[in-house]
């Protein structure tokens, strides 16, 4: 019998045996023998059955083995096999979900190598990136589909994992629940479950009654940019200056704000403007920070969440929550073919384009693709109001009435229209 047999990684996505199960499994084959062989690659690795395989060697029978002929994906193939013979409680898969997730990542790497190897040097990049291997999606959302879970419960379990790794192992072992890892976590010094709370906002963004800055900072460089100015006067608040920074402590703040009840048919006062002191789609912000945060907006209904980038080609990685609106500045003509381009094809409900600053005439002839404007002047450090054209101003709101677009022009603009997009009802 072999008893130095290698495992290979996928071999150890899902969790062992606890002592007791093994036990049992040995004297299992000691009785009946080993019922169901274990899997090899085509290098005599072991794929799947390190546990057969060590109980084999402990009740001293010879094991049986399989080849896996290499067809289609390894990890689908692992993770099939052991859906089938284990039974893993929803907490466990969504463990299991996250080893799947970062096993993907190699396995699509690995690809890509092998393609630039069988293309070589001979052949044109654009021919090689063509003929790459297409991405197998949202790998979070790929692994979950895989095992069985929804996406939310894989992004808990990151948290989790990131926070206390022994938490992690706890709930990927079954001794306790996603439910109850957060429980725990909340009683210890965590600063992701902080007090926080949403800030009240100011006419700088009255479309939103709330502000909720979970992530700070933004290297698009803009010469207006007021959030520039706000944390270079307050370097205690910003650390950091401008530059991009997540703030854990802040992300419970959806729920630990309440509406005043005097406010509470107050117009717009669900909405929430996420990141007004950064750009939340940059692309110096990691896949997974924004989508724990839309995770977030999704988990708290009660609120309205609206979102603005200057880089919109990102928005196509997600798909935002029924409780969102998703928009694009467009400030100058430059903007406008991009944002015509992108914003018809985002997955959310409400979308819109900021023109604030409007610094030029966009000369657009139609806003079918939009369901909400903002209108607004720029300001300087002295809080000067420099107005756009009437005539630009003028164009853009006929237009806008014409196809029975809403618009909200910003106070330091001649005059006030403030009309709301219709949120669905919380």
């Amino acid at each position: 019998m072999n008893k130095n047999r290698e495992f290979h990684p996928v071999a150890n996505i899902f969790p062992t045996m606890n002592p007791d199960e093994f036990n049992d499994l040995v004297s299992d084959i000691e009785k009946n023998g080993l019922l169901e062989s274990i899997w090899l690659d085509k290098d005599g690795v072991i794929i799947d059955g390190r546990n057969r395989y060590s109980a084999c060697l402990k009740a001293g029978i010879e094991p049986t083995f399989r080849t896996w002929e290499g067809q289609g994906s390894l990890i689908e193939f692992v993770v099939s096999l052991n859906l089938k013979r284990r039974h893993l409680t929803a907490s466990q898969k969504a463990c299991v979900a996250v080893e799947v997730e970062e096993h993907l990542a190699i396995e699509a790497k690995e690809r890509q190598k092998e393609a630039g190897k069988l293309y070589g040097e001979n052949h044109p990049k654009e021919e090689l990136v063509a003929k790459l291997p297409q991405p197998l999606g949202r790998s979070r959302d790929t692994a979950a589909k895989m095992v069985g879970v929804s996406g939310r419960y894989v992004s808990d379990v990151k948290r989790i994992k990131r926070q206390s790794a022994e938490i992690f192992d706890s709930v990927a072992s079954g001794e306790i629940t996603i439910q109850k890892a957060n429980q725990i976590l909340l009683k210890q010094d965590d600063p992701t479950v902080s007090n926080s709370k949403f800030n009240e906002s100011n006419e700088n963004i009255d479309w939103a009654k709330w502000s909720w800055n979970p992530v700070t900072g933004c290297r698009n460089g803009c010469l207006y940019c007021y959030g520039r100015s706000i944390a270079t006067h307050y370097p205690e608040t910003f650390p950091k200056g401008f530059d991009y920074d997540v703030h854990r402590d802040r992300f419970n703040a959806p729920r630990n704000t309440k509406i005043p009840e005097a406010k509470i048919q107050e117009e717009g006062i669900r909405n929430v403007f996420v990141c007004s002191m950064a750009d939340l789609f940059g692309d110096w912000v990691e896949i997974e920070v924004i989508r724990e945060i839309l995770d977030i907006c999704s988990n708290t209904p009660q609120w309205n969440y609206i979102f603005l980038t200057k880089n919109p080609k990102r928005l196509l990685e997600f798909e935002f929550p029924a409780n969102s609106a998703v928009g694009t500045t467009v400030d100058v003509k430059s903007r406008v073919a991009t944002a015509v381009e992108i914003m018809p094809q985002v997955k959310a409900p409400i979308k819109f384009i900021s023109c604030e600053p409007l610094l030029e005439d966009l000369e657009l002839d139609d806003l079918s693709w939009i369901d909400w404007i903002i209108i607004g002047s720029q300001t300087d450090g002295a809080r000067i109001a420099v107005h756009p054209e009437w005539a630009w101003i003028k164009r853009l709101q006929e237009l806008a009435d014409s196809q029975n677009i809403p618009t909200y022009w910003k106070p330091n603009l001649y005059r006030k229209f403030k009309n709301y997009p219709k949120f669905p009802a919380a």
